[in-house]
């Protein structure tokens, strides 16, 4: 090992969690809150991660909406390449929250995360699907349904 060098420690884990509200029952034009946080598990920093989460299709991104750390950044680099985080400090977590619109459609909109931290571990980061429903009044049949079954 050289001077100054970490030794790798593969049990370090960046844990990586998606959530969004609503999750379901969304229509067109529907405000959608998206909260992505990224905690650090290990006794050792995570340096260099970058976290990329695409505007989905059937989406757009509500302008000026994008947080890291309750300040407002530049929501290009997080929409599109990756926006790095330099260092995260052991036992920390930060959190990005964000904001889309629902555009007209009927599928599913599915939010994934990408994030990269070197060669080390990543827990988590999984996709997110936010269910659509197409107008009130098939909601109101559905729960119609529902109450009948």
């Amino acid at each position: 090992m050289l001077r100054g060098e970490t030794p790798f420690a593969p049990f370090a884990t960046l844990r990586v969690r998606l959530f969004a509200s609503p999750i379901d029952k969304v229509m067109n034009g529907d405000l959608i809150a998206l909260t992505l946080v990224l905690r650090n598990t290990s006794a050792e920093d995570f340096r260099s991660i970058s976290v990329a989460v695409p505007v989905p299709f059937g989406a757009s991104y509500v302008e000026n909406t994008l947080y890291y750390e309750a300040v407002r950044v530049d929501a290009e680099r997080f929409l599109g390449d990756g926006y790095e985080i330099a260092r995260l400090a052991p036992d920390a977590q930060s959190a990005f929250i964000w904001k889309l619109r629902a555009d007209e459609g009927a599928e599913p909109i599915r939010v994934v995360p990408q994030v990269l931290a070197g060669e080390r571990r990543i827990v988590g980061a999984e996709p997110v699907e936010i269910l659509r429903v197409l107008s009130l009044h098939e909601e109101t049949g559905k729960e119609r349904l529902r109450a009948i079954g």
